[in-house]
């Protein structure tokens, strides 16, 4: 899935090309910038909301392996904390996963975090 650069100066090394996560493999989706609609928040939840509804009516066997959703970034979501928007999002779209927040991540612990294994990272 990833041969693009994955951050800003930060590209995969072969070795990493090789060992590529297939979609079954996937266990995390990570969202990865500031919690805020500019940021395409909205527009990633409405996403979210769209698979979640293809898993119930296609009647796909769950989430093919993924275990949560992670949103890595600090929160600015103007007017309303991102925390609770997006754990009502979660409700009223019916992900059914559960959900991680890490708000105080700097840079190099953030690349360090998206780089694990069998995770795909979502970046505006």
């Amino acid at each position: 899935i990833l041969d693009r650069t994955i951050i800003e100066g930060l590209s995969l090394s072969e070795a990493e090309k090789e060992d590529r996560i297939h979609p079954g493999q996937i266990k995390e989706i990570i969202f990865f910038g500031r919690l805020e609609v500019l940021k395409g928040l909205r527009v990633f939840c409405d996403a979210i909301d769209m698979l979640a509804r293809r898993v119930k009516v296609d009647g796909l066997l769950g989430w093919h392996g993924l275990e949560t959703l992670t949103f890595l970034g600090h929160d600015n979501l103007a007017g309303q904390d991102a925390k609770e928007y997006l754990t009502k999002r979660s409700k009223t779209g019916g992900w059914g996963l559960p959900i991680n927040f890490l708000q105080n991540y700097q840079q190099p612990q953030a690349t360090k975090y998206v780089r694990g294994s069998n995770r795909l990272s979502v970046m505006p």
